[in-house]
């Protein structure tokens, strides 16, 4: 099996900014949170949170993971395959790329890049609206 490498892309969201204003690439260095809980997220995936910030969530599964955090906030994760997509053989590590507009061309089927920058735009674009994205890569 192939471990897990690819970039994880976080992004601040703000509902009053009409677009992303600059992408930063950034070095992190793992931190110690003191006792973490894994959530298998698919075959090959796993999200590790502390348990200190997890204090007062409600996890349920619907459709995916779903974080309900005690200050009302929430997140959710959920796994998207080749094969979920429609596109079997695709590199599913280039995905966040396009839907951030990271990226507009490559390699991949030109169907499922034009997905997602519909995708961009559509959901990422109006309904978002991140102001700044932060790509890292992780250890």
């Amino acid at each position: 099996m192939t471990k897990f490498k690819g970039l994880i892309l976080i992004t601040l969201f703000f509902s009053y900014s009409s677009f992303a204003s600059k992408v930063e690439n950034i070095a992190l260095e793992k931190k110690d949170y003191g006792d973490i809980i894994e959530f298998r997220t698919g075959s090959s995936g796993s999200l590790e949170i502390p348990l200190s910030f997890l204090s007062g969530t409600k996890v349920s599964s619907i459709g995916g993971l779903v974080f309900l955090l005690k200050n009302k906030a929430s997140f959710s994760v959920e796994t998207v395959t080749a094969r979920s997509t429609g596109f079997d053989n695709v590199d599913m590590s280039t995905w966040p790329e396009y839907l951030l507009g990271l990226k507009t061309n490559g390699k991949e089927p030109k169907g499922f890049i034009d997905d997602l920058l519909l995708s961009k735009k559509t959901v990422i674009d109006q309904n978002i609206s991140p102001i700044n994205i932060k790509k890292f890569t992780t250890k």
